[in-house]
């Protein structure tokens, strides 16, 4: 069974084992497509991140693993530290959300995952190490 979510920006379609998010043609919306498929890239291999089966820039469409849980008003302590690691090990790989609604947690248990990377902050990297320039 899919269910779909849609917005004015976005077409997803939530199946079984994949998730397919479509960014529709608006302003800025190659751009919003890139920063997601770049960022989910990066964290390709760590758990608790969506992991890009394909993409289709042409279309501007992500194909993705789903993750499953819910979203919560409160978390646990375990979870809140299971955050915060994955908070870091995006960090570390240069990704930085610009907010972390509850929308974009799920949550199972006290393990965590993080979804929605349409608005982030790609650090500069080089080799294994990433960083971010402060403007002043």
């Amino acid at each position: 069974m899919v269910s779909i979510y849609e917005t004015g920006k976005m077409r997803v379609e939530i199946g079984n084992d994949e998730v397919v998010k479509t960014f529709k043609v608006r302003p800025n919306y190659k751009k919003r497509y890139n920063r997601e498929k770049f960022a989910l890239l990066r964290l390709t291999g760590l758990s608790g991140f969506p992991e890009i089966i394909k993409y289709e820039d042409d279309d501007a469409t992500l194909t993705m693993t789903r993750l499953f849980g819910e979203n919560k008003e409160q978390l646990s302590d375990e979870a809140l530290q299971h955050l915060r690691l994955l908070v870091e090990r995006m960090l570390d790989a240069g990704v930085a959300r610009h907010s972390l609604p509850e929308r974009d947690l799920l949550i199972k248990g006290d393990k965590v995952s993080i979804v929605d990377f349409e608005r982030v902050t790609l650090g500069v990297c080089l080799g294994h190490q990433c960083g971010f320039f402060l403007k002043k």
